[in-house]
């Protein structure tokens, strides 16, 4: 019965530690101030070839500011009309020192990053 207990409590306590990163990140958070998109719809009323695109409007933490102070910026990603909308590769925003992409596991989520630290955080609409 000791045994159980102590097996118990120690399988709570595992979880979490697992849980915890394997090492201390500054990881700085990123607001989508704007979202749009174009993508074909199939169907009567619909139109199947489009020129594709995600166009996202970002304000995330000045790494270089004491005070607190933000910078915005604009990243998008295109696709060809014909061409079905997918996952993307790591792309450079308007402001080169953050980059996106559309991850192929779920990749209607957005994945923004800051290149010099490779801090990540991931943003979900």
């Amino acid at each position: 019965m000791y045994k159980q207990i102590l097996l118990t409590s120690t399988l709570s306590l595992l979880s979490p530690a697992l849980a915890l990163p394997l090492e201390p990140r500054d990881t700085p958070e990123f607001t989508i101030t704007s979202l749009s998109a174009t993508f074909p719809y199939p169907g009567v009323y619909g139109v199947d070839s489009v020129n594709s695109f995600v166009n996202v409007a970002v304000t995330y933490p000045d790494p270089s500011s004491t005070s607190g102070a933000t910078l915005n910026t604009t990243c998008r990603v295109d696709w060809p009309a014909g061409t079905n909308p997918g996952p993307t590769e790591w792309t450079p925003c308007a402001d080169s020192a953050l980059q996106f992409r559309l991850p192929t596991d779920g990749w209607s989520s957005l994945q923004p990053r800051c290149p010099q630290g490779q801090t990540r955080r991931h943003i979900r609409e």
